[in-house]
């Protein structure tokens, strides 16, 4: 989830570390901080807790001497949120300066070890350990390159480590497990990041490490060498538009994004029209499958569960989240398992996949990220194409994830989604019965009623309880609003004895088949004060006469979901902003997890 950074070259390095951070801030950002060694080989090291833009200004990193260097954005795991647990860490001797993306399982048994041997620790991370694992490996006689190799062999866990080792001006490395390693070549110079978002302004030629990789980058040389005896990997070409990366224009990339939408759903459903045959293929093969995700993910697999269902009434499909799919993993047997990824990093995905593999079990990848782990691991991959999202809340990326579920579904229904998407962000006006109003000013509308409230209701039925669970998951994320979402029947099985006067309800509608239940919810919870919104479809308006709703244009109701999730994507970003928080970087949480 950390952001790793690092660069050698003629240019000072400081400013470039700067901005590749910015462009990995999404990853964490808790804190910051760049090393940096100068002409005479000394390591200055800069940092400290916050932004990126905040602690620039507090410590002038850009201002560190050198043109090599290390930087990173820190989501915490080991330690408080600290200046001390702030990376790049040191050894004693001050020579070795590193930074880490991961966890060292096994780091208080050797922390235990180099105490009892003098070393001394500033920190309460995991990450300072391997400092002084190499330093003390340094001792004994080895090269940097053989510290590096017992390091891996030594350390327990995935982890990507980039460190610059005194006086030697190399970049050196090592990378152990899941967690992706990157290298760019420029002319005369070289990059690594733990992102290929960080590479796309400066070069176009990347190479993906593998699982037990260490070695160094120079300026004019690139060797990597592998504990396992993989060979070495090919260079690919990385086609990311930098010019895409930025807000356009927008106030937060949250909101940018949510406009994204409609590009970034037509090119899906161009690109399923020629190159998902393969997965189709494998889908029809298998007659139990299971699908797995998390958080915005998991709720796409659960929308796959259902409609892969109804076309494939024949098959066993279930839709299990990620981090508990470990528990039942042994009971699968002759399964198709389909991962659901949009960084194609998420641990939580990758662990149990990768045992998989081992068993020969097959797996599907639905995945934005061409070159992610999951992708290189996967048997089959369906590419959602929705572009780079770094945003950490996931909104175009969830949208496409429901399309490629109903492509592999071979749902001609697919095809209307797009112009949809058209009317409702770009031409539409909502007839929501207050007055006409853009689907933007509807959902500031409901926002400016419940920004305020401590929780809230998201109810809906089957596909439309998919599109509750993503909405009341927004706004808890961006907006700090407790929600909870609930299949509508189940609200007179207990959480019904919450509501109050005032209690904010949104209640999602979408099928002609649930409607007059759905409008014996919305009496239900109005008749005891509660302030009630619904969204729904046109031709379905007339059954909520006096309520307050949105108003979408219709779609095949297998494709719904992804229609229906736009308003809750707006209402929870208008409640973020209203209640003074940043959308684009919720507390605690970063855009790809690939921690346990």
């Amino acid at each position: 989830m950390c952001g790793i950074a690092g660069y050698i070259g003629n240019r000072k390095a400081a400013p470039i570390l700067i901005e590749m951070l910015r462009l990995l801030e999404y990853r964490g950002y808790d804190s910051v901080g760049i090393a940096t060694m100068d002409s005479r080989g000394r390591i200055r090291i800069s940092k400290g807790v916050g932004s990126i833009d905040k602690v620039l200004k507090e410590k002038k990193l850009d201002s560190l001497p050198g043109n090599i260097g290390i930087g990173h954005t820190r989501w915490s795991t080991h330690g408080i949120v600290s200046e001390e647990n702030a990376h790049p860490h040191t050894d004693c001797t001050g020579k070795i300066a590193i930074v880490h993306n991961g966890v060292i399982q096994n780091y208080f048994e050797i922390k235990r070890e180099l105490l009892a041997k003098g070393h001394r620790f500033y920190s309460e991370t995991d990450t300072e350990v391997v400092a002084h694992l190499i330093e003390e490996l340094l001792k004994e006689g080895k090269t940097i390159l053989e510290a590096l190799r017992e390091s891996i062999k030594r350390l327990q866990g995935d982890f990507s480590i980039v460190l610059l080792a005194s006086p030697e001006r190399r970049l050196y490395f090592m990378k152990k497990g899941l967690l992706p390693l990157i290298i760019g070549k420029g002319k005369g110079e070289a990059f690594v990041a733990s992102d290929v978002i960080a590479l796309a302004p400066y070069t176009k030629r990347v190479l993906y490490l593998e699982d037990g990789s260490y070695g160094y980058v120079s300026r004019d040389e690139i060797k990597v060498e592998n504990v396992y005896g993989k060979p070495l990997p090919k260079r690919k070409n990385i086609s990311i538009d930098a010019s895409r990366i930025d807000k356009g224009g927008f106030a937060h990339r949250m909101h940018k994004e949510i406009y994204d939408i409609p590009h970034f759903a037509s090119l899906f459903v161009s690109y399923a029209e020629h190159h998902i045959k393969g997965a189709i293929e494998l889908l029809e093969t298998y007659d139990k499958i299971r699908i797995i995700g998390a958080g915005s993910s998991y709720h796409a697999s659960l929308y796959g569960e259902m409609v892969l269902s109804r076309i494939y009434k024949n098959k066993h499909i279930k839709a299990i989240v990620a981090s508990e799919f470990p528990n039942r993993i042994d009971l699968v047997e002759d399964d198709l398992v389909i991962a659901v990824s949009q960084s194609g990093e998420t641990y939580d995905v990758l662990e149990p996949v990768r045992r998989l593999k081992e068993n020969g079990v097959p797996v599907l990848a639905i995945v934005n990220r061409r070159n992610s782990e999951l992708d290189r691991i996967a048997t089959e991959r369906v590419y959602i194409e929705a572009g780079v999202e770094r945003a950490v809340a996931a909104t175009k990326t969830f949208v496409n994830q429901v399309l490629a579920f109903a492509a592999l579904g071979g749902l001609e229904s697919l095809n209307e989604v797009p112009k949809a998407f058209d009317k409702i962000l770009k031409e539409r006006r909502n007839r929501s019965g207050l007055g006409s109003e853009k689907l933007d000013e509807a959902a500031l509308r409901i926002a400016k009623s419940l920004y305020d409230k401590p929780s809230a209701f998201y109810l809906g039925r089957y596909l439309g309880y998919v599109a509750a669970k993503e909405g009341a998951l927004k706004i808890k994320e961006v907006s700090y609003i407790h929600a909870e979402s609930y299949p509508s029947g189940e609200l007179k099985h207990g959480p019904l004895a919450l509501i109050s006067k005032d209690f904010p309800v949104i209640l999602i509608s979408y099928s002609e088949k649930h409607v007059r239940k759905d409008r014996s919810t919305y009496e239900e919870v109005i008749s005891r004060g509660a302030n009630a919104y619904v969204i729904t479809f046109d031709s379905l308006v007339e059954n909520f006469e006096g309520a307050s709703y949105i108003s979408l244009p219709d779609v095949d109701e297998n494709v719904s979901t992804a229609i229906l999730v736009v308003p809750l994507f707006l209402i929870a970003y208008h409640a973020a902003v209203l209640r003074g928080y940043d959308p684009d970087k919720p507390r605690n949480l970063a855009k790809s997890v690939t921690v346990e």
